[in-house]
């Protein structure tokens, strides 16, 4: 199977356009709906948490709209992010139904707990789990907005489960000054090689973030919108940011 992949990709790859198999960046006016699909689906088919036969991919003016059916909302996410990460790709409407492998709530609580107990990165804390109808809810606190998403994804990853509550509440380390939060968030994208901080501005007020200025994918305005979530942020709005290749 491992060898087969390798061969598709192969394959894919020589029919790809050269801005997505080489790094070479053709002019944004030469990028086409034609080209943004092929190289979307490329990446679904070569994801190996990603079941590509079942998914649609349609594009009208840079905005994407996947549909079909996968049996985890891990790996509906999983499209939703590949996809937007592509070159061109302004923003990703996700019609992906999910159909999990039927379980009952006890077994899926069962082993979202033990899921949550066993990974190296989320053993400590003191997370509540509970399901009906195979949807999770998570409650608990956690010191960070990483670690608040890192639970939501080791329980995405279970068999059976249809959806997902997450009402962990994260505890920030109170009064920090709009100045300091801000002068952070500015050197946090400045470090981020997968965002452009010159073309962005930051702001601050009563820990409430505002990013504004220019992305060139929907993928990096999300990465931008991660970075500016630390301590004592109480809200980041990036509707200021705008899309341009």
């Amino acid at each position: 199977m491992k060898l087969l992949r390798i061969i598709i990709l192969i394959l894919c790859f020589a029919a790809v356009p050269a801005w997505t198999a080489a790094g070479i960046q053709q002019k944004p006016q030469d990028l086409n709906d034609k080209d943004i699909t092929h190289a979307i689906e490329t990446e679904l088919l070569v994801a190996e948490d990603v079941p590509s036969y079942l998914i649609d991919v349609s594009i009208q003016n840079g905005v994407v709209t996947l549909s079909g059916s996968v049996t985890s909302i891990l790996a509906r996410d999983r499209a939703v992010e590949l996809a937007g990460m592509i070159k061109g790709v302004r923003s990703v409407v996700d019609q992906i139904d999910v159909a999990p492998i039927p379980r009952s709530d006890n077994e899926i609580r069962k082993d979202v707990k033990d899921a949550l107990l066993f990974d190296p990165a989320t053993e400590s804390f003191d997370i509540e789990v509970s399901v009906l109808d195979g949807v999770v809810t998570l409650r608990g606190e956690v010191e960070s907005f990483a670690e608040r998403n890192l639970c939501a994804r080791v329980a995405k990853g279970i068999r059976g489960v249809k959806d997902l509550k997450n009402l962990i509440d994260v505890y920030y380390k109170p009064d920090r000054p709009d100045q300091e939060i801000e002068e952070e968030i500015q050197a946090r994208l400045e470090a981020d090689a997968r965002v452009d901080a010159g073309l962005m501005d930051v702001q601050v007020e009563d820990g409430r973030v505002s990013l504004k200025g220019v992305v060139g994918s929907r993928s990096e305005l999300v990465q931008a919108e991660f970075d500016a979530w630390m301590a004592g942020v109480q809200a980041v709005d990036s509707s200021g940011l705008d899309i341009e290749w």
